[in-house]
């Protein structure tokens, strides 16, 4: 019951703290949304081919939908240098912008922070939405969180990736507890 309680608490703590943040899915927003500066594309995994794994492909596709509707004015790739990489490639901006050290999503929101960004709009799939809301907010970034559509997903693979988000809003709500962290 502990254990519950712990892995749920920041879950809360980071929906009151982002409780403001603009959480969209992405054909809502290219049809009424404001225009932003960016949109920041978060890394996630490649395949072995050198294809983009299913969550990054929708990530991908998302900002070039934003970016050609002349919703936001650049893309920024963020990730390991592999992944900043692909987006860059496959993205409709001529030239997006690179981030290769956003190796979590606290160093993506801090490093397009530092980059100069003010007014940005990250697209992630529907379950990292509230962490990535709260994380932007916290390094001062007004963000809104355009999400997309989750691709197929195995059965056996859903309760793994929610202990996995579990397990990072509870890093973030200590980053946001103690933000040297």
């Amino acid at each position: 019951m502990l254990v519950a309680a712990l892995l749920f608490l920041p879950h809360v703590a980071l929906r009151a703290y982002a409780v403001d943040v603009d959480r969209t899915p992405v054909a809502e927003y290219v049809r009424a949304g404001e225009p932003a500066e960016v949109v920041v594309v978060p890394g996630a995994a490649i395949r072995a081919s050198g294809h983009p794994s299913g969550a990054l492909a929708t990530r991908i596709a998302a900002a070039n939908a934003l970016f050609e509707t002349g919703a936001v004015g650049q893309i920024v790739g963020s990730g390991t240098p592999a992944e900043a990489r692909l987006i860059a490639e496959l993205a409709s901006d001529p030239e997006p912008a690179q981030d290769p050290a956003g190796f979590s999503t606290h160093e993506t929101c801090s490093n397009v922070a530092a980059l100069g960004y003010e007014e940005v709009i990250v697209v992630t799939q529907q379950r990292h939405a509230l962490r990535t809301g709260a994380l932007c907010k916290m390094v001062g970034l007004d963000v809104t969180v355009v999400t997309t559509t989750p691709g197929p997903e195995r059965t056996s693979r859903v309760p793994r990736r929610v202990l996995r988000e579990r397990a990072a809003e509870v890093k973030a709500f200590a980053q946001l507890v103690v933000p040297f962290w």
